[in-house]
């Protein structure tokens, strides 16, 4: 029963995130996307330096006339005030009417990761809030001015679900 309830309240804090996301998206005027994935890998902290690196998400995100893929990996550190992050990469392939038009890719230049704790103390999930700068692309994406891309990714993570279900909003200017 208490693993149910707990369940219940991780995703309306999920629900939340997610709204408080698109909200903020929506008043930068900028379309995002939804996404779908997974936490594939908790990555591997470096024990002198206290880095953690490669923490990796696959994310699927399916609209009617557009379809996109997205692989982001990110690297933190634990800061004074929770979990900076330091790097990484990531990349979106574009599908339009069932086509892949273009991948565009780049890096992950900041953001922060915050723990989800339920009421007894025990972190349940995690919210990563990342910014994003492309650097180049393939298809559509193979110019200068995917360099000029950028954007955000909040991302909520359950670490309860058995395969770490993420959901994502991701707002990209392209």
């Amino acid at each position: 029963m208490n693993k149910q309830m707990t369940k219940i309240a991780l995703m309306v804090v999920l629900a939340i995130g997610l709204m408080t996301a698109a909200v903020s998206a929506q008043n930068e005027a900028t379309k995002g996307s939804i996404y779908d994935g997974v936490e594939s890998s908790a990555g591997h902290q470096d024990p002198v330096s206290g880095f953690q690196y490669g923490n990796t998400y696959v994310l699927i995100s399916a609209g009617e006339a557009e379809s996109r893929y997205m692989t982001v990996s990110v690297n933190s550190r634990e800061m004074f005030k929770g979990v900076g992050v330091t790097g990484g990469v990531w990349s979106v392939a574009v599908f339009r009417d069932g086509a892949h038009v273009g991948t565009v890719y780049g890096e992950v230049i900041s953001g922060d990761i915050q723990d989800i704790v339920s009421k007894k103390g025990y972190v349940i999930g995690k919210q990563t809030q990342i910014d994003l700068q492309g650097t180049g692309g393939t298809g559509i994406f193979d110019n200068e001015e995917s360099q000029k891309i950028n954007g955000s990714l909040n991302m909520t993570t359950d670490l309860l679900a058995k395969k770490k279900r993420t959901i994502a909003l991701e707002t990209l200017n392209f």
